[in-house]
């Protein structure tokens, strides 16, 4: 027959509550709202100071897109690249090569194991990319105007 262990009675202590005065609740709302006016008057300044930075990026940004534009005589257009097989589960790793190439990646299609994406130089440079089992430029095609006559 097992014995009874004897259980230990563990007392809980409940701590005392320090009774707020008045005017120690008065010092805290004052201290609240010195802090909440402190934030307030950060928050501008730092809503400033993002305006004033976002204003400049987007000069420069500007700038920099006539650049590339006059740079570069051929204009981008629209290519799928479809991955092999193989290459299936690092297809991040083959849209990296490709924005490294110069490829602008739009999306990644990893159901298919497609990249969408613009190129403006020819598609035989992102054919050598390891990985990369065809590039096809996508057609573009123009629909007529909704009043012209029906041919």
């Amino acid at each position: 027959m097992a014995q009874k262990v004897p259980r230990r009675k563990h007392r809980v202590q409940k701590t005392r509550r320090a009774k707020t005065t008045p005017r120690a609740k008065a010092k805290t709302k004052a201290k609240a709202k010195t802090a909440a006016a402190r934030r307030r008057s950060i928050g501008t300044s730092r809503s400033m100071k993002r305006a004033k930075r976002s204003a400049t990026g987007t000069a420069k940004r500007k700038t920099r897109a006539a650049k590339s534009r006059s740079a570069s005589a051929v204009p981008a257009s629209s290519v799928v690249v479809v991955v092999r097989d193989s290459h299936l589960p690092h297809m991040k790793k083959v849209a990296a090569k490709l924005r490294s190439r110069g490829m602008k990646v739009d999306s990644v299609l990893e159901g298919t194991g497609q990249i969408t994406g613009s190129f403006s130089q020819s598609p035989s440079s992102l054919q050598e990319v390891n990985g990369v089992a065809a590039v096809e430029r996508v057609p573009q095609i123009q629909l007529p105007p909704p009043d012209s006559d029906v041919q």
